[in-house]
């Protein structure tokens, strides 16, 4: 999913401003949903949202590091390095 979500950063809206709309970040973006929604079949909603979503904070903050050259100061890092853990401990931890 962080690859169909990689795209629409590229093209603009990542900056606060959007360029010209491109047929394949809407499909990309849909693909995404799609995906999302179909792991609801197998993980509840809450727990499908957070691992998506902290997926995808934490590949938009190396995407910034590695392509825009961002700057990470510690207190960034431990940031993403919890939003790691969170999403590991919801993916090993059996539902109940």
């Amino acid at each position: 999913m962080l690859l169909f979500r990689k795209r629409t950063y590229e093209n603009g809206s990542f900056h606060g401003h959007y360029c010209n709309s491109q047929p394949e970040t809407y499909t990309e973006g849909a693909l995404a949903f799609y995906f999302l929604a179909q792991s609801l079949k197998y993980i509840p909603l809450g727990v499908a949202y957070a691992i998506w979503s902290g997926r995808g904070t934490v590949g938009s903050a190396l995407l910034g590091l590695l392509i825009w050259n961002d700057i990470l100061g510690p207190v960034h890092i431990l940031g993403i390095a919890l939003i790691v853990v969170g999403v590991v401990v919801l993916n090993v931890v059996p539902s109940t």
